[in-house]
């Protein structure tokens, strides 16, 4: 028998990159789906087992085509702020039932699917209500369907690349005052190296099947307490001023108006919600799991090493 073929939608993006790299480590063939083949080809790492393909995965016949033969569908598809062309329910709502469409059609019995902590039926949370009735239709035709699920909840998810504690590496770099919204939010962020050990060792547990799990790191934040941690690994010494909620959302409202969206008002609902979980992954998947200050504390030892090596390289030169 071949390799088994895992079809990763959503796999060019930050998460997808280092589930790529461990699932092939581990024996795996990979598929990725994608409307733009050449310019992601450019941003992951050449591989054998890996298969870049043309697909709109939106498009019901085109994902039918694009999983037809693999042995398990893992969606990492997900968005964080609505536009004209994706809604949260198009890409949270509409694209699970086609994926579990294709599943049916296709013969596959083994799904994945990364959704977010907090989801819930009730959520005050646009993103956060799309997150939960996606999941809905997971467990519902899965299970009418003998399809073996698995919903996995990640809290933030960190990690060389990603775009939540390296914008906020930026703004401490760049900004002796910085205003910081939700001060009193509380996150679990979890390690994308950790994250992705999850998805492969959920692949091969029969102990995941139908179940909804929800990860997060080894410590919890406040917002605040993630900021002063970013400031003491950059050795920074910055002004935080907590904002009130009135002018945080005065500022999410002008922010939804830019091409680029960097908060909305519906990001400051989301936060009301502790980002946090009960449950202990590490235990379940004999994982050791990283911390912010640890990811933080390697990455600037490093840097300051290397520009120490620069430095005495120059000196010998001289």
């Amino acid at each position: 028998m071949g390799k088994k073929i895992i079809c990763l939608l959503g796999g060019s993006g930050f998460i997808g990159r280092e589930i790529i790299r461990q699932l092939t480590k581990a024996g795996f063939a990979i598929r990725i789906p994608t409307r733009n083949r050449e310019r992601i080809k450019t941003n992951l790492i050449v591989h054998p087992a890996v298969d870049v393909i043309e697909a709109d995965v939106m498009d019901q016949s085109s994902l039918d085509n694009a999983i037809r033969g693999c042995d398990a569908v893992v969606n990492l598809v997900g968005i964080l702020h609505q536009t004209k062309s994706n809604s949260f329910n198009k890409v949270h709502l509409d694209l699970p039932k086609k994926i579990l469409k294709a599943c049916i059609k296709n013969n596959i019995n083994r799904i994945i699917h990364i959704s977010a902590i907090g989801a819930t039926k009730d959520s005050v949370s646009e993103y956060l209500r799309s997150k939960w009735e996606g999941e809905q239709q997971i467990r519902l035709e899965s299970g009418k369907n003998n399809i073996r699920s698995t919903i996995i909840r990640p809290s933030i998810v960190f990690g060389r690349g990603d775009s939540f504690i390296s914008l906020f590496v930026f703004i401490v770099k760049t900004f002796p005052v910085i205003p910081l919204i939700k001060p009193n939010a509380k996150f679990q962020p979890i390690f994308v190296q950790d994250l992705a050990k999850i998805v492969l060792k959920s692949l091969a547990s029969t102990k995941t099947f139908h179940q909804t799990l929800e990860v997060g790191g080894p410590k919890v934040y406040t917002f605040k307490e993630l900021l002063e941690t970013i400031c003491k690994a950059t050795q920074k010494k910055r002004v935080i001023i907590s904002l009130p909620d009135s002018i945080s959302l005065l500022m999410a409202r002008c922010s939804e108006l830019l091409p680029y969206k960097v908060l909305t008002p519906d990001n400051l609902l989301s936060l009301e919600i502790d980002n946090v979980t009960k449950e202990d992954f590490s235990k379940i998947f004999d994982i050791n799991p990283t911390s912010v200050e640890e990811m933080l504390s390697k990455k600037f030892s490093n840097n300051r090493q290397t520009r120490g090596a620069k430095r005495r390289s120059s000196a010998n030169r001289v």
